[in-house]
């Protein structure tokens, strides 16, 4: 009976965790992957556990957050490159910063899983709750 509990236990902090680690998949090219993937884990697993949905939920809410704030950062900085209203010299401080949130995103997504995977509570402190 221990055993049927013990691998319950641990599908269902694997699962929560691959909630944070599944969004990493993007950097294959797949588009909007790092928002898909959490949904799916969350419609799929819907039914199992509450652990596993709230982490997908937090996960979710932060791939959305991460997804927008880039977007409107892509599109702040973009259009005055392409009008040369920025000097060319700022275009490496500008990838610079871009490079270092990418970092900072992804070293957060692997806290958040880290602590998923050991069965603790996780909140991303930069997340728009859109689902709660």
């Amino acid at each position: 009976m221990t055993e049927q509990v013990d691998k319950r236990v641990k599908d269902i902090r694997l699962w929560a965790g691959v909630c944070h680690f599944l969004p990493l998949v993007v950097v294959l090219g797949i588009p909007f992957a790092n928002v898909l993937a959490p949904a799916l884990v969350w419609f799929f697993k819907r039914d199992d556990d509450a652990f596993i949905i709230r982490h997908a939920k937090s996960s979710l809410n932060f791939q959305l957050t991460v997804t927008l704030s880039l977007a409107l950062i892509f599109g702040m900085i973009y259009y005055p490159l392409k009008l040369e209203v920025i000097p060319q010299s700022y275009h490496y401080g500008i990838l610079a910063a871009l490079a270092s949130l990418a970092i900072t995103f992804f070293a957060m997504m692997v806290q958040a899983g880290m602590r998923a995977g050991q069965g603790e509570e996780h909140r991303y402190f930069i997340s728009i709750p859109f689902f709660r």
